[in-house]
């Protein structure tokens, strides 16, 4: 699973900095003024956008990667992930993890709660950072960008496919709002900073 999902962000990333740069380059010919840095932070924010649809989307199933009649689709309890960690970490002690301990930061079921997370900073930070937007509207906007990808999922997207081949959980939708939240944090702690120092070197 992890070396699909590097292929597909290569693949995008490639896609992505050959359409930019086309883009780009057409652009300043025919217009010849153009702000490096904001196409620049516009370009970047829409890779990481593919990214993460190609990272929660993608790869496409197959024919044995669809969820079956008889295993759930969807779970609605909240933090039931820590319960699945407990039990998981029952049969499968940290010692037991080659190289031991640090040999967990390399299981799926351990860090998809932490990845969730991770995903969505970058877009609360983009919120809060370059769109102005509230604590409010950033964690409503994360949670329902995470919902449709949610949605996607749970429908084979929009019944392309007849099965599901992603379980939907409300613990993803919980995940990734907080990472939006990280990342709204970050953005503020960051401009404070900023300030902070712009302050200390004018009283120098």
């Amino acid at each position: 699973m992890l070396a699909s999902h590097i292929e597909v962000m290569i693949s995008i990333g490639l896609i992505s900095l050959i359409v930019g740069g086309c883009y780009f380059i057409f652009y300043r010919i025919r217009h010849r003024k153009m702000k490096t840095a904001h196409f620049f932070r516009h370009w970047v924010f829409l890779t990481y956008l593919l990214m993460v649809g190609g990272l929660t989307l993608l790869p496409l199933p197959g024919p044995d990667d669809f969820l079956s009649a008889d295993e759930e689709h969807y779970i609605f309890i909240p933090f039931n992930f820590l319960k699945r960690i407990y039990i998981y970490l029952q049969a499968n002690p940290p010692s037991s993890f080659h190289p031991p301990f640090i040999g967990m930061l390399f299981d799926d079921l351990l860090m998809q709660p932490i990845l969730n997370i991770v995903l969505m900073i970058p877009l609360g930070f983009y919120f809060n950072r370059y769109l102005k937007w509230s604590l409010f509207r950033t964690l409503m906007a994360t949670f329902l960008f995470s919902f449709i990808i949610e949605l996607l999922q749970l429908t084979g997207l929009l019944f392309i496919y007849d099965q599901p081949y992603r379980l939907f959980e409300v613990d993803d939708l919980m995940t990734n709002t907080f990472g939006g939240f990280c990342g709204f944090w970050l953005s503020n702690y960051l401009k404070q900073h900023y300030r902070s120092q712009n302050l200390i070197k004018s009283l120098k």
